[in-house]
């Protein structure tokens, strides 16, 4: 509610965003007090509301607050209860590669994850590790335009593609060409927005001839 009870959106807002964000997902309700911490709750309302909506916008998009945002207008919705409108905020879950959502410009002491019913900061050595796997990710995915299937290593993507059926007999990949399957699993990309396809670095490291692989990797 606000020092005047007409709404504000607490500073607690951003401590659970990230904590929904790096878990589950989850959803904040703003607009609604519990009554003597009894897990009983009434609705209070939010007079402000298009205050309260600029504002989760404005933070949500400054990266000295927030190192990404992933709310749309889609994630907000107004609720009217009991004559009085309370807000609902979707906070989705992020991606691998987004993980982790922290505050402050700083993922070290900054970074939550949700835990029951409470927000808590996750341990630095737990956060470099997000970080890490986060660059190892992006990297892998990357596309290499002038890399294709005459790079793949035949035999190589064929024992894979039998041991996947082995273990996937009903998988409806098998029916992929070796194009399409390499797509399914990582190992093939398009750019949708400039056209660039190709291996992937990962496609590369996994199944491309070994003087291709030198190409990229020279100290493979």
């Amino acid at each position: 509610g606000g020092k005047d009870g007409k709404g504000e959106l607490p500073s607690s807002f951003w401590d659970s965003y990230s904590a929904f964000a790096n878990t589950n997902g989850g959803v904040i309700i703003l607009g609604v007090k519990e009554l003597n911490k009894t897990n009983t709750f009434e609705v209070a309302g939010i007079q402000r509301i298009h205050q309260v909506k600029n504002d989760i916008f404005k933070i949500a998009n400054n990266p000295n607050k927030v190192n990404s945002n992933l709310l749309t207008d889609s994630h907000i919705h107004e609720w009217q209860v009991e004559g009085k409108t309370v807000l609902l905020v979707v906070i989705p879950r992020a991606s691998r590669k987004q993980q982790p959502i922290y505050l402050n410009n700083n993922p070290l002491g900054n970074t939550f994850i949700r835990q029951h019913e409470g927000d808590f900061r996750l341990p630095d050595e737990q956060v470099k590790r997000l970080l890490a796997e986060q660059i190892k990710d992006s990297l892998d995915s990357d596309i290499l335009s002038k890399f294709d299937l005459v790079d793949v290593d035949s035999s190589s993507l064929q024992g894979y593609r039998q041991r996947f059926t082995n273990f996937n007999p009903t998988s409806i990949w098998n029916d992929e060409d070796n194009k399409g399957f390499l797509t399914k699993i990582g190992g093939y990309a398009k750019n949708r927005d400039t056209g660039e396809e190709g291996l992937t670095k990962a496609g590369l490291l996994m199944f491309g001839q070994q003087e291709a692989i030198y190409e990229i990797f020279p100290e493979y």
